[in-house]
């Protein structure tokens, strides 16, 4: 049961990988419609697309660690969601007007609205990450999204 949840969190982040590389190819994408077909309304808010997707998936993880009795990584995952929630509000504090973190073990990628992030930006939203997470400056990576 052990390789299923380490197999399980592989997936997890290789599909959160996926998503944050997708962002930088989303803007550039142009919708193709068929003749005499309506447009719907735009795809949903990416910001908050992304917190829905990262919640679906810890939600299923957790689900299959408690399945399997492991109580510690439960509660690990937990505490990421946590950190995770508390650091989008703490960036929306600062004026940004959206942000979505996602942390795993020993890793962070958080992605904030904004156009044009300067270092001093990056060093204060690190700050922010670093003071409300077991993460240090090496394992945060912080990237804009507008």
């Amino acid at each position: 049961m052990n390789k299923q949840v380490v197999l399980s969190l592989l997936v997890a982040i290789v599909v959160l990988a996926g998503v944050i590389n997708w962002v930088g190819y989303r803007n550039t994408a142009q919708p193709v419609t068929a003749p005499g077909v309506e447009e719907t309304a735009a795809p949903a808010d990416f910001f908050a697309q992304s917190k829905f997707d990262r919640d679906t998936q810890r939600s299923k993880t957790v689900d299959l660690l408690q399945q399997n009795g492991q109580t510690d990584e439960v509660a690990k995952q937990t505490k990421y969601a946590q950190e995770e929630g508390v650091i989008e509000d703490l960036i929306k504090a600062k004026g940004y007007p959206n942000a979505v973190a996602y942390i795993s073990d020993g890793s962070g990628t958080f992605v904030v609205q904004a156009q044009g992030l300067t270092a001093g930006d990056v060093a204060q939203i690190k700050d922010i990450i670093i003071s409300n997470s077991d993460l240090n400056t090496t394992q945060v990576k912080v990237s804009e999204h507008n």
